[in-house]
């Protein structure tokens, strides 16, 4: 079952930095499941599209990266160490670094995992965590030369017990989920609980302006469009 959501993560994040776009708040919370049973990355309100190096303290604590407060930036490799929290918080049921103050927090990552944090568990799994929390930002496992590949051939994922897995298939969607959630029909929200502090839907009506017509571009415009002419 982790194994699975982490491809799905992990396949989200790769299309947003094929475009330039750095996501820096992935988190159990930002994590949806379609009809199927397939995980989606969700609330870009932290995302940026980004030519060179992004600077803003944001995020959430227990999954900054060590280099979220260097002077000279970061870059998309802090989604893959959010990426390696997020995988070992699933299977041990916590975050690794664990502090009430978030300088703290970064202070613990700096000094990177322990032995002990793993409480005796040891596998393809825990090797793949390493490779994804390496302070090295550039020595994490997608940031290596052969990028996102180097997590699709890594040992975790050639492991076909207890389950097959098979990129083909889950790219192509044909991949059984571990769970799918019960749905009586496209339209039913049971597996939502809104809460009464949440903000009133207002219906949407379209005023014909034909402003949102480009939203189809998957890609949207060259990078060069963005860079100041020299």
């Amino acid at each position: 079952m982790l194994r699975f959501f982490v491809a799905c993560a992990g396949a989200g994040l790769a299309h947003l930095h094929d475009r330039n776009i750095v996501y820096r708040d992935l988190k159990p919370e930002n994590l949806l499941l379609d009809a199927q049973g397939y995980g989606k990355v969700a609330d870009f309100g932290l995302a940026k599209f980004v030519l060179g190096p992004a600077y803003t303290f944001c995020g959430t604590a227990e999954y900054f990266a060590p280099e979220i407060i260097d002077p000279k930036g970061y870059t998309v490799a802090v989604d893959w160490w959010g990426l390696g929290i997020l995988a070992f918080e699933l299977m041990m049921g916590a975050p690794p670094f664990e502090a009430d103050d978030p300088m703290q927090l970064i202070a613990l990552a700096r000094e990177g995992l322990k032995e002990k944090m793993f409480k005796g568990n040891s596998g393809p799994w825990t090797e793949f965590v390493r490779d994804m929390l390496t302070k090295d930002a550039m020595q994490r496992l997608p940031m290596r030369s052969g990028g996102f590949q180097n997590f699709e051939t890594h040992s975790w994922y050639q492991m076909q017990n207890p389950s097959r897995w098979d990129w083909s298939d889950f790219y192509k969607l044909a991949l059984e989920p571990p769970w799918s959630p019960p749905l009586q029909d496209e339209n039913n929200l049971d597996n939502f609980d809104p809460g009464a502090d949440d903000p009133p839907q207002i219906p949407y009506s379209d005023p014909g302006t034909g402003w949102e017509d480009d939203f189809d571009d998957p890609i949207g415009p060259n990078p060069q469009v963005f860079m100041r002419p020299e």
